[in-house]
């Protein structure tokens, strides 16, 4: 394929795939606020059974608490697609980042010269090949639920490959295997080495709000108050995520 059509091709592809995962991030938020206006509901609502008791209030919760279920299914589905757009959207950037450039149109009536090989195309069993091979490798496994051998994988492409464009996003992966492992403790280390060695990387701001996370689920309040301000602070631009941190803080305090 010519190398301008290729380029022309991936850059569609690429705002295509920009494009489905901002809509389904925005099909996520307003699906985990429906989840905690639910789970807020449903704590009101065990405070008045707690006081007063009641068939009719035992019913309501069970309703509640199915269709809650329904919806965090639902919302696990939609985070796996946005993992799987989120792929191909570093696959796609890499195919753009690795194309040779091209060369100049010819001087009429000048004889075309042969440009030689570019080194940057990668080959079979280069570099680049062998770090997506790891990756994509990596991300079936961690989308199938294998989050211990998915770590491994990813690790392995930050450690083989430090300069590839995959690295910072393989240091997020590295840490959403290990929180999906409940490992929250290594999980924060996997987040905050991303924070600090890809400060660049488009996975920064979800580091941050994973990290916040990691410490709600280490029951360490404090903590995780404390780097959901951070949010707020370093991303304020960023509506959805400091709408989320506001509720998480609200929540917590």
């Amino acid at each position: 394929m010519h190398i301008r059509a290729l380029l022309s091709r991936s850059s569609l592809l690429l705002a295509g795939f920009v494009l489905t995962g901002c809509a389904t991030s925005v099909d996520m938020s307003d699906l985990r606020a429906r989840v905690d206006n639910d789970e807020a509901r449903i704590h009101k609502l065990q405070s008045q059974l707690g006081s007063s008791g009641g068939d009719q209030l035992n019913s309501q919760i069970a309703d509640m608490e199915a269709r809650l279920d329904r919806q965090k299914a639902r919302l696990e589905s939609l985070r796996g697609r946005l993992d799987t757009i989120d792929h191909r959207i570093d696959q796609l950037r890499g195919q753009i980042a690795s194309a040779p450039p091209q060369p100049a149109a010819p001087l009429s009536g000048a004889t075309p010269v042969p440009m030689a090989p570019s080194a940057t195309v990668p080959q079979a069993g280069s570099p680049t090949e062998n770090a997506k091979s790891i990756y994509s490798q990596a991300m079936r496994d961690y989308q199938s639920g294998h989050f211990s051998l998915s770590q491994k994988e990813f690790s392995e492409v930050i450690s083989r490959y430090p300069s590839s464009y995959l690295a910072g996003s393989a240091q997020f992966w590295v840490g959403q295997s290990l929180f999906y492992s409940k490992n929250y403790k290594d999980a924060i280390d996997a987040y905050n080495q991303l924070i600090q060695k890809y400060p660049e990387s488009g996975k920064k701001a979800d580091a941050f709000y994973k990290r916040a996370m990691a410490y709600e689920l280490l029951g360490n309040k404090s903590q995780a108050i404390h780097y959901y301000r951070r949010i707020l602070d370093v991303f304020p631009g960023e509506t959805d995520l400091d709408e989320k941190a506001k509720r998480r803080i609200k929540r917590l305090e």
